[in-house]
This record gives structure tokens, sequence and C-alpha cells, in this order.
């Protein structure tokens, strides 16, 4: 949180060399800061949608494999990177 209490993530992706300077993010609408409340509510609706994907995946007979080194995404199975 910041100053004015907003919502400050340090978002880093796995290929960035410096660190993430952490700044407030938005709600598209309303725009407004978001809360943390709003904030992990649409996270883990993001983390449910790939539980649904692999489920699904699997009722087709496919895999889906994260090789992506530092995901916190854990509904696939993970493999060499």
């Amino acid at each position: 949180m910041d100053e004015e209490n907003r919502l400050c993530p340090r978002r880093r992706h796995y290929c960035d060399a410096a660190p993430a300077i952490p700044k407030p993010i938005f709600q598209k609408v309303p725009h407004r800061p978001y809360t943390m409340s709003v904030y992990l509510a649409e996270v883990a609706e993001l983390f449910r949608g790939h539980e649904v994907l692999r489920d699904y995946a699997a009722s087709l007979g496919a895999r889906i494999i994260n090789r992506t080194r530092g995901s916190m995404i854990d509904a696939y199975e993970r493999g060499a990177e």
C-alpha cells in the first residue's frame, strides 16, 4: 500500500532483469484503486480458470505442462524448462 492507501503490488515478470517499482493499480470500471479484497477475488478467479482449463484438457485426453520458471500457477504439471 502506498501513502494514499492504494494497492501497489510488486509485479515482476520472470524475464525482467530489474526489480519492479511498485505502482498503484486501478480497476477499469469504475476507475478507482483496487482494494485488497477485490484484487484477491479477481486473482482467485484467474487461478480457478486455469483449473477449469486443466480439467477440460484432461476430458479431451490432453495435458498442459507448465514450463515457466517461477510460475505460481499450480493447476498444471511441471515440466523441464
